[in-house]
């Protein structure tokens, strides 16, 4: 049987691998850390274009896997969702009370 820091190593391998974080990453290496035409893994096999979807589905995979470590590695866990939800709703109170260009 797995330890709960296996099992969430082996899920971070998982999503590392997945089709999201392929095109995440491409992107990465495009178009923010290098200038460069094809990526390793472009040169290998075709990657779609990232989508808006990658992102969520990157930060949510992010936040469950460290619940799993953080549960593992400690003895009182925290509670990983009400902290995002949490900071989910000051950046929209803070955003939202932006106006930029007098609108």
């Amino acid at each position: 049987m797995l330890s709960l820091s296996d099992k969430a190593l082996a899920e971070a391998l998982k999503v590392s691998q997945s089709d999201e974080m392929v095109r995440i990453k491409a992107y990465r290496n495009k178009r923010i850390a290098h200038p460069i035409y094809r990526t390793r893994e472009e040169k290998k096999k075709s990657v779609a274009i990232i989508q808006p979807e990658d992102i969520e589905y990157a930060v949510e995979n992010a936040f469950r896997i460290a619940e799993v470590l953080e549960s593992a590695l400690s003895i009182s866990s925290s509670n990983f969702g009400q902290v995002r939800a949490q900071v989910s709703r000051t950046l929209e109170e803070f955003y939202g009370g932006l106006r930029i260009n007098g609108n």
